[in-house]
């Protein structure tokens, strides 16, 4: 008895020993590499930037002590791997990436990799990289997968490795490489500094995740997870009002077909009127009258437009402008006219707009392109106005086309997402399958090309568990998006764990249009975890619980004989002359009498008994 005693003093002096070093905790150390606007070091010297917003507000939730450590990011891979720091944020996933690093589930950003190169560079497609040097951020994810997706074209480049996203920048920007590969949060941030501009060639959409050497930080990793689930729960949260704060826009509208009818028939109503201008100068006396009144009627027509018309004379000088015009610049038709674009935009867009002039009055003939002002796309088309065999001026009609391009754009992405590696597809409102991409096909056994019309596959919470597409349809309907642990099966019966993502697609009325649903298979993962549980908490040698969770048996264990009044019992076993075997007979043989040993006592003992290996010839 006085044993038993001396051991459940040990436990509670472990028990606060472990409280106390919980109120000590040293602080957790995070690598902040320089990624704007995900991470870097602000102008203060203070950690910034959406992944650092974000973990504040969890270490603030979970009460932990944060201390940034700024580093390149090839530096800060290391610092990781040589424990000196506990966290590394913004690390997007590959396969590599997730078999030597521990990452949370929930991914904290959605990123994709984009090619930035100088104007006139004529990179437009993958294919347009052969040949070219390409600077990349040394150890990056683009470094790792370019080289593959331009073999896949047939292509070569030649990558330069640079020690920092600037520094790859400022070489694409001097010339010294053809281009730069770089996530598009920092792209679309530092091109334009560079005299750069985002190429069509986009790539490699991923999740960026808080990466932590596997069986170091579990967790925070899973206080993460807890954190961003609840947040992306929520359209109010604090993980919404991040992004709005750092990447906010609104999603631009389509420009509507009647627009383009209106503006074709404002160019027909400006053309006429010009002609009947002409006509009416013979008859003045007698038509003054109605010319007033179309003249009236036409500027109304053409202010209504939302497309900036304009005439320029022979020295690019405007000489008329509409109301849309005098909106874009916030001037009175006043200030604009007899004023040319170097005193309206500046000497850069001058130099832009007065080469189509050039070609307009030069040249005789019509001219269209696509121009830039005050942070919007135009497509402008200009023509020559003749009178008697000579040109004397110029129209212009300008139509803002940015919508357009920021559609194009997305629905451009949304097809190279949906092409991804990541299993995707859609349902209409019944949960009949509209469309699957290839990687669900192949993640549940059945080719995408016959999966339109079928229904969503059968899954459950738990292996061999009842069906749960019911219930999670309804919580979907309600809540407008579900994701979960699920267990599923293959067209040939094999049953396989997956990360199931729903969501449902509302329109503007708010009625319900289609499901769109994303699956991953997590067998890998699973598997590496139930290793480290093995690893973690038992005996490698014997297979019986460790010392870890020995402990935590026993404190459960008092709990209940506390709460139930009833009594709890520990055996010590500690083999005596045990060195004497491995000194005689050598490790090995002293291995096989632990080993026995150990069935022996699971054999002595019940189910709900525990018998675990303290170390050495402890039991």
């Amino acid at each position: 008895m006085p044993r038993v005693l001396r051991l459940l003093v040990f436990v509670s002096l472990l028990g606060c020993l472990g409280q106390a070093g919980a109120q000590g905790a040293a602080p957790l150390r995070v690598g902040v590499s320089n990624n704007a606007p995900n991470l870097f070091m602000n102008e203060q010297g203070q950690a910034s930037g959406i992944l650092i917003d974000l973990l504040r507000e969890i270490a603030s939730a979970e009460r932990w002590t944060l201390e940034f450590v700024p580093c390149e990011w090839a530096a800060c891979v290391d610092l990781l791997a040589a424990g000196r720091i506990d966290l590394l944020p913004d690390v997007a996933w590959s396969e590599d990436r997730a078999r030597v690093l521990a990452l949370h589930r929930v991914p904290v950003l959605h990123s994709w990799s984009q090619v930035y190169a100088r104007p006139g560079s004529g990179i437009r497609a993958l294919p347009d990289l052969k040949g070219k040097r390409i600077a990349v951020l040394g150890s990056s994810i683009q470094s790792q997968i370019l080289p593959d997706i331009l073999a896949s074209y047939g292509a070569t480049a030649v990558l330069v490795p640079a020690a920092s996203l600037e520094r790859a920048f400022a070489l694409a920007g001097q010339g010294d490489v053809d281009a730069v590969a770089a996530n598009h949060f920092f792209g679309d941030l530092q091109a334009a500094g560079q005299g750069l501009q985002a190429t069509g060639v986009v790539f490699n959409p991923t999740r960026v995740y808080y990466a932590a050497l596997p069986g170091r930080q579990q967790a925070v990793l899973d206080a993460i997870d807890r954190q961003l689930e609840a947040w992306r729960a929520d359209p109010q949260s604090v993980y919404f009002a991040t992004l709005r704060q750092w990447q906010g826009r609104e999603k631009a509208q389509v420009m509507p077909s009647s627009l383009w009818w209106a503006l074709a028939t404002a160019v027909g109503l400006l053309l006429s009127a010009l002609a009947v201008a002409s006509w009416l100068r013979t008859e003045v006396a007698v038509r003054t009258r109605e010319l007033r009144e179309n003249d009236e009627k036409l500027t109304t027509i053409l202010d209504s437009v939302e497309s900036l018309i304009y005439i320029k004379d022979t020295q690019s000088c405007y000489q008329y402008v509409n109301g849309a015009m005098c909106r874009l610049l916030n001037r009175p038709a006043a200030a604009i006219v007899g004023h040319d674009d170097e005193t309206l935009f500046g000497v850069v867009q001058s130099r832009i707009t007065r080469a189509g002039d050039h070609v307009v009055l030069t040249e005789q003939r019509r001219y269209e392109t696509e121009e830039h002002l005050s942070g919007k796309v135009f497509l402008t088309t200009k023509i020559p106005l003749a009178r008697d065999g000579t040109v004397y001026a110029l129209c212009g009609i300008s139509t803002d086309i940015t919508p357009n391009k920021q559609a194009e754009e997305s629905l451009r992405i949304a097809a190279i997402v949906f092409q991804s590696g990541e299993g995707m597809c859609v349902l209409n409102p019944e949960a009949m399958m509209i469309e699957a991409n290839e990687a669900w096909g192949i993640l549940v056994g059945t080719p995408a090309a016959e999966l339109p019309g079928t229904a969503f596959p059968p899954f459950a919470l738990e292996q061999d568990g009842d069906d749960y597409r019911e219930r999670m349809w309804d919580m979907v309907r309600r809540d407008q998006t579900w994701q979960g642990e699920v267990w599923t099966r293959r067209r040939n019966g094999q049953a396989y764990p997956a990360w199931l993502t729903v969501s449902a697609v509302r329109d503007a009325n708010g009625v319900l249009t289609n499901f769109v649903c994303t699956q991953s298979d997590i067998s890998a993962r699973k598997q590496a975890d139930e290793k480290i549980v093995q690893l973690a908490y038992y005996d490698p040698l014997t297979g019986l619980p460790n010392r870890r969770l020995l402990e935590d048996r026993i404190e459960t264990a008092l709990q209940h004989a506390n709460r139930s009044h009833a009594k709890a019992a520990i055996m010590y076993l500690d083999l005596d002359g045990f060195k004497a075997i491995n000194d005689t007979y050598g490790h090995a043989y002293g291995d096989d009498i632990l080993k026995m040993v150990s069935q022996r006592l699971l054999s002595t003992s019940r189910k709900e008994d525990t018998v675990a290996r303290l170390g050495g010839d402890e039991f």
